[in-house]
């Protein structure tokens, strides 16, 4: 069995950046603010998704 080694982009930040609103807006929406969720409220105003 063969594992790949994944190394870090360093073009992708760390932590992601995202507003407070967009939170509470997605908990309120959806119930949870996870990745998937925050980029379906960045949709709904027209912004551009999270990177993943």
């Amino acid at each position: 069995m063969q594992i790949a080694q994944v190394q870090p982009d360093k073009n992708q930040p760390n932590e992601l950046e995202f507003m407070e609103g967009e939170s509470d807006e997605a908990i309120k929406l959806f119930g949870c603010d996870c990745l998937v969720c925050l980029n379906a409220v960045r949709q709904l105003h027209g912004m551009a998704p999270l990177p993943v």
